[in-house]
């Protein structure tokens, strides 16, 4: 995939065919490798099946947040992500001793480099997020317009895909 031409790709384990087990960890390292192997931009990003998973993403470069309907919800998921103090995320010393730098050189620096996305797809995320914004160390806000479009009853106003618009 690094040769790709994309900037990210995205495993999708909650509406993927796939559980968080070791196939899951296996595909994830054995991704990381083949992307050292090569000079690219390509990020891979892990999507989760709720906000409180945030900490079990793996060797990836961030994770997908799904489903954020609050302020708070957008604070503990980012939590989840990252390390002490900065964060709440707990340590797996086998996994993260696949870094060369060993355990102590990932930790320090993996709060500094995750990307954390919000998935806003409910009509209660947007009034919510208007209200007070989420945590400045959340990267991005990425609009999940199917879910969203359904939360707000634009389906049954709309055919599609003049529902998005």
């Amino acid at each position: 995939m690094p040769n790709s031409g994309y900037d990210w790709l995205l495993v999708d384990t909650q509406h993927g065919p796939m559980g968080y087990d070791e196939r899951l960890s296996a595909m994830l390292t054995g991704d990381r490798a083949r992307r050292r192997q090569v000079d690219g931009p390509l990020r891979l990003l892990f999507r989760s099946s709720r906000h409180s998973t945030g900490a079990g993403h793996g060797p990836t470069d961030g994770i997908l947040v799904p489903y954020i309907n609050s302020a708070e919800e957008a604070r503990e998921a980012v939590s989840c992500c990252r390390y002490p103090t900065e964060g709440t995320r707990s340590v797996y010393f086998p996994q993260r001793a696949t870094n060369k730098e060993g355990l102590l050189g990932y930790v320090p620096n993996a709060n500094k480099h995750v990307i954390v996305a919000l998935q806003v797809e409910t009509k209660a995320c947007m009034t919510n997020m208007r209200r007070s914004r989420p945590s400045p160390a959340s990267t991005i806000l990425f609009l999940g317009q199917n879910d969203l479009c359904m939360s707000m009853g634009l389906f049954e106003t709309y055919e599609f895909p003049k529902m998005y618009t």
